[in-house]
């Protein structure tokens, strides 16, 4: 079975404390230095790189096992999307006023076109014996199937034809869609035909990418630069100052959905594989490559420098990225280890669930006094509530329906509709990030939710009861 392609900065005390081990900056290969790599897909042998010059586009392929990179004998200026399984090479190119989808087979060199009609065509992925893409031939636009085993294919017919996505494996087509003004993601069965929908909301989505059973993409709202010069390319969706991203992630087998990164800075282009995301963070104008271990929270900085590093691609136990300088950029590849000195407390960060939906905080939660306290203006608003800061007094206010609380930074009185309720643990501020941090229990009754702690697995459990 392959594992198709594969968040977030969870906090910094994490990061210091939780560390993730790869092969370190020595132990990475720079494949192409200075050259004009776009995108890179990994495979279980190498790569393959989709690299611009001028107005050509060209593949170079990347052998792990000789380290060779060369071109291969197809220079063509149109292609739209590609990927690559096993030495399947698939591809979708404008020719003329037709948009063609091709197979190549990258050990024997010949090349088959799979479909070839003057209708547009997007996102073309494969897996196994499927291939897929956007078709915008079928009705304002949809999706089809192609199966290489039979030549039998499927077709999936949408609302609307605004920014789809897709994401392949074995058993899943995952896509984002458009539809009646919401902004969704749909899981397919490959199996069954049947269809669900893991998120719907008006915040823009993109960059979806599924391992096995789940699936993480970027959503928010921002700038989406245009399709034009090498460095547009290849920056990609959203990465622009001006734009902000979180990354979520949805689990198919137990059918839960977590929201990966809650901070300040844009989080995209997300990518999954088994039990790892890596993804682009940009928060001071210069973008690094996170890193993030889905099984216990720890989250690493991969790359950081002065350049912009991008377009991760992560897949085989293997993470690639881009780094681009100015008109130039280094193609990078490193291998990934899964080993660590942290002890088992530090291994298991505080995880907070609201009806069932997971939710990653900035700055983490941490216990104090045998209570848990969380950052005030992130629980409140997920709780519901209007929250007010008042710097002169030191105050906290927050308003749900009939309810108003108040909190002072250091009391351990805080107030309920005007009357005072003793607490264990004050509200304070974090010396590390200046972020208030208020607890969590009494926040959550006193809105009129029930709370669970299960300390087995550090898992805080509030049920609004809606």
């Amino acid at each position: 079975m392959k594992i198709h392609k594969a968040v977030t900065a969870l906090i910094a005390a994490c990061m210091m404390l939780l560390m993730f081990s790869y092969a370190g900056q020595a132990d990475a290969a720079v494949i192409e230095k200075e050259g004009n790599p776009v995108q890179m897909v990994l495979t279980d042998w190498g790569g393959v790189s989709l690299n611009l010059q001028g107005q050509e586009k060209y593949f170079k392929v990347w052998e792990r096992s000789t380290g060779n990179y060369s071109k291969i004998n197809l220079a063509l200026t149109n292609i739209d999307s590609y990927d690559v399984d096993g030495r399947n090479l698939v591809y979708a190119i404008s020719s003329g006023s037709a948009m063609d989808v091709y197979l190549y087979d990258l050990k024997t060199g010949t090349n088959k076109a799979i479909s070839k009609t003057f209708t547009a065509k997007r996102s073309v992925k494969i897996c196994g014996d499927r291939i897929a893409w956007v078709d915008y031939g079928i009705g304002s636009g949809g999706i089809y199937i192609y199966n290489l085993t039979d030549g039998s294919s499927t077709s999936i017919k949408l609302q609307e034809s605004k920014n789809i996505e897709l994401a392949l494996t074995d058993a899943y087509l995952a896509y984002i869609s458009h539809q009646n003004g919401i902004n969704g993601v749909f899981v397919y069965n490959l199996q069954d035909g049947s269809t669900i929908a893991v998120s719907k909301s008006y915040g823009d989505k993109a960059s979806l990418s599924m391992s096995d059973n789940k699936l993480v993409w970027a959503e928010g709202s921002g700038a989406k630069l245009p399709i034009g010069s090498f460095y547009n390319q290849v920056y990609g969706y959203a990465v622009a100052n001006n734009a902000l991203n979180e990354l979520w992630m949805y689990d198919i087998s137990l059918g839960k959905l977590t929201q990966l990164t809650d901070n300040d800075a844009n989080d995209v282009q997300p990518w999954i594989w088994e039990n790892y995301v890596t993804w682009v963070q940009n928060l001071k104008g210069t973008p690094d490559i996170m890193l993030m271990n889905l099984g216990n929270g720890m989250i690493e900085k991969i790359a950081a420098t002065d350049f912009y590093e991008v377009k991760p691609n992560m897949d085989y136990g293997y993470l690639s990225y881009i780094t681009i300088k100015g008109n130039l950029a280094d193609l990078t590849v490193l291998p990934l280890t899964g080993g660590d000195s942290s002890s088992p407390d530090e291994l298991t960060a505080i995880k907070l669930f609201i009806n069932d939906t997971q939710y990653f905080m900035n700055p983490e939660p941490y216990i104090k006094d045998g209570r848990t306290l969380v950052p005030m203006r992130r629980v409140f608003e997920i709780l519901g509530a209007q929250v007010d800061w008042n710097e002169k007094e030191q105050k906290v206010t927050a308003v749900k329906g009939s309810t108003e609380i108040k909190l002072y930074i250091g009391s351990q009185t805080a107030y309920k509709n005007g009357q005072p309720v003793q607490l264990d643990v004050p509200a304070e501020i974090m010396a590390s990030t200046g972020r208030t941090m208020v607890p969590l229990r009494f926040v959550s009754e006193a809105l009129g939710c029930s709370i669970e702690w299960a300390g087995s697995t550090r898992t805080i459990t509030i049920n609004t009861g809606i």
